[in-house]
């Protein structure tokens, strides 16, 4: 199933009396979702950088991954 975060967030912002139960449930699972991805993403960076600690040709990737992280 794929989540559209924009078109959920969007649906938050109608008069409250047309939100359904349903939306609201929806945008807080998505959310969790993509946090959970984020930090899935952040443990493999940190995984990573511990791996290759001392390790030269890796320092400049390390850079990137700090930088973009």
């Amino acid at each position: 199933m794929s989540w559209d975060w924009f078109s959920q967030f969007r649906k938050l912002h109608r008069p409250i009396l047309e939100l359904q139960p349903r939306d609201v449930t929806n945008f807080i699972e998505g959310t969790r979702n993509a946090l959970n991805q984020e930090m899935d993403i952040r443990e493999q960076a940190e995984d990573w950088l511990s791996r290759t600690e001392g390790d030269e040709a890796a320092e400049e990737r390390r850079v990137l991954v700090i930088v973009s992280g």
